[in-house]
């Protein structure tokens, strides 16, 4: 960390930050001041939280059932912040699944790195791990149609991300039902991108017991956390997650 004795500021490079707390989307930060010559201490400030920008990214989810387990597994969520001037993008070309977009000038990117892409059209927007990179050209992988190479007018703009980390704790939601809206479940928080159910024998709509067994599974996983209410406005009781990044709805098990 440095210091400036003269406008007392400290910077903290990002690279030294740790892990943003997902509870609070932010970090808990306090000070004290030490003299000059480290006789005399001040006590502690009171506790401050700093909430920078995050971006929550999630990738792919996958769910399978056989032997009457039911098991999902996901990417886990890339947390990002924005670290760099924005940028302008003059062309754009998509082919086969993989986007490329040009630069007006160098843009000193490698593979693996983050950017957000804005202004360029609703296929190209949004954030990106950078597959393929040159002096003045980055590519990443989209699940579209091919776009002919044309020139982007008015300039589009992307933002290069720093990665601050990869979550590793997520609140699982389930739902057992035959297609006719069983009761949403807290079952668990998990370190960790995969879980396994055994298939149930009885579900409940209401809290009442249905007669039959259930035939499709649900979920929702979420980043932890501590909100209010639910991702989809559910009322909880605290101790319940504050990000919804995945979803399977009414999986055949």
């Amino acid at each position: 960390m440095a210091v400036d004795p003269g406008i007392k500021k400290a910077k903290i490079p990002v690279n030294e930050l740790p892990p943003i707390s997902s509870e609070t989307e932010g970090y808990s930060l306090r000070y004290r001041v030490i003299s000059e010559d480290k006789n005399r201490v001040s006590h502690w400030s009171p506790l401050y939280l700093v909430k920078p920008q995050y971006k929550y990214v999630p990738g792919s989810i996958k769910f399978a059932s056989a032997n009457q387990v039911a098991s999902i597994t996901w990417d886990s969520v890339t947390v990002l912040k924005d670290t760099v001037t924005i940028q302008e993008i003059n062309n754009k070309a998509l082919n086969t699944d993989i986007a490329t977009l040009t630069t007006s000038g160098a843009h000193y990117m490698k593979v693996g790195d983050w950017v957000t892409v804005s202004g360029v059209d609703a296929t190209f927007n949004g954030t990106y791990e950078l597959s393929a990179v040159t002096a003045n050209t980055f590519s990443y992988y989209k699940d579209s149609g091919n776009v002919a190479s044309v020139a982007v007018s008015p300039l589009g703009t992307y933002k290069r991300n720093s990665v601050i980390q990869k979550a590793k704790e997520y609140d699982i939601w389930v739902r057992w039902d035959r297609n006719d809206g069983g009761d949403w479940l807290y079952k668990q928080r998990i370190e960790g991108t995969n879980i396994s159910f055994p298939h149930q024998s009885i579900y409940t709509i209401n809290g009442v017991v249905q007669a039959s067994a259930p035939n499709r599974l649900s979920i929702e996983i979420f980043l932890k956390g501590y909100p209010i209410t639910r991702g989809d406005g559910v009322p909880l009781a605290a101790g319940t997650p504050f990000l919804k990044v995945y979803r399977l709805l009414n999986e055949t098990i």
